[in-house]
């Protein structure tokens, strides 16, 4: 068989349909994928031979772990969104026989490896690719060591209706594709490093839909986020760089951070929230830390904010980096100026 057919997912071959011309074709580009290891405490399965390696979004290896590896899909139909034999109506139990379906990683666009055909469920604005109905599912065992931590699965986006469970139950729905959302498992993963997890996302992805090619999938990066009982909250830190351009005129730039910590433990907690900012070589360019003045109980967030010049974020029990830009924009008559920089360097340089 031809390498090239091989590796293509099964289209509407039964649905008699034209080729359009190459004039009518519009060519997604995909995003580039390099290698990026797995956290350890995954247990993980067989890896699809010859696969290329991937990069994430984000290397915040304390927190958030790569979760993208050996996922198992199957494109259910792509001519619409619904199961026409009912096959797949139970591929959301974790007993469900998934051991043919195809190994791979996301992100993942399944649209972009179909053949354009001109139906009436296609259209030049999405290059007349199929979209439809898939699932995906993912088999991972977690260790011992993270029983008691907070666990949760971080989805950066997935196009586009998707609604996902973990071990048979349904964590929820999420009706659009270019916005993360979470789910807390903590209480349903399995972290006995042994008994098995199964993830099961439903992507229904109808059309039209948009006015570009949007792909269809989980088409954005997936992550395993592990944090203590107390800490920092998700999108928790806050940082602005009030009177930015007349500081850099003086030759510093003043920097606040304010820090949502969540204590999800069953007592009260003492908390130091730490925050650093480092330079593009990595030199502390400003460290500050502030104790919490009273104690923080039980599913009640609270604000920190070190002092008039904090600088950074960080949190015990799974660090919380922050990459810090700034832009200054002047705008002049008929044309833009527009500088781009890290936002701070370390004394001396």
């Amino acid at each position: 068989m031809d390498g090239e057919k091989a590796d293509r997912l099964p289209t509407a071959g039964d649905a008699p349909a034209s080729q359009p011309s190459r004039r009518q074709v519009l060519y997604g580009a995909g995003a580039g994928l390099g290698l990026a290891a797995l956290g350890p405490v995954l247990g993980r399965g067989h890896h699809p031979a010859g696969g290329t390696g991937r990069v994430t979004a984000r290397a915040d290896a304390d927190r958030c772990l790569d979760f993208g590896q050996d996922w198992k899909f199957v494109l259910v139909n792509p001519n619409g969104t619904n199961d026409p034999t009912g096959a797949y109506t139970n591929a959301y139990k974790p007993g469900f026989d998934d051991s043919n379906w195809q190994v791979l990683d996301v992100p993942h666009d399944w649209a972009i490896h179909l053949t354009p055909v001109d139906l009436p469920n296609t259209s030049s604005a999405t290059g007349f690719l199929q979209t439809g109905l898939a699932w995906y599912r993912k088999h991972f065992t977690l260790p011992p060591s993270l029983a008691g931590q907070r666990i949760s699965i971080e989805f950066d986006g997935i196009y586009m209706n998707s609604t996902v469970w973990l071990n048979g139950q349904l964590l929820g729905n999420h009706p659009y594709a270019y916005t993360g959302y979470n789910f807390d498992v903590t209480d349903l993963v399995h972290a006995d490093g042994g008994t098995d997890n199964v993830l099961a996302v439903q992507v229904p992805s109808a059309q039209p839909s948009s006015r570009w090619y949007s792909g269809s999938g989980i088409f954005r990066n997936v992550y395993l986020v592990v944090t203590g009982p107390v800490h920092v909250a998700r999108h928790g830190t806050f940082v602005t760089t009030p009177d930015l351009a007349a500081n850099l005129r003086s030759g510093f730039a003043a920097v606040q951070v304010q820090t949502d910590v969540e204590n999800d433990g069953s007592s009260a907690a003492s908390v130091t929230v730490a925050v650093t900012i480092t330079d593009p070589h990595g030199r502390t360019a400003g460290h500050a830390h502030r104790e919490q003045p009273r104690p923080l109980v039980h599913h009640q967030p609270e604000q920190v904010q070190p002092d008039d010049r904090a600088v950074g974020g960080g949190h015990r029990g799974g660090r919380h980096h922050d990459r810090l830009r700034h832009q200054v924009c002047q705008l002049r008559p008929r044309q833009r100026l527009l500088a781009q920089r890290p936002a701070l360097e370390a004394p001396g340089r």
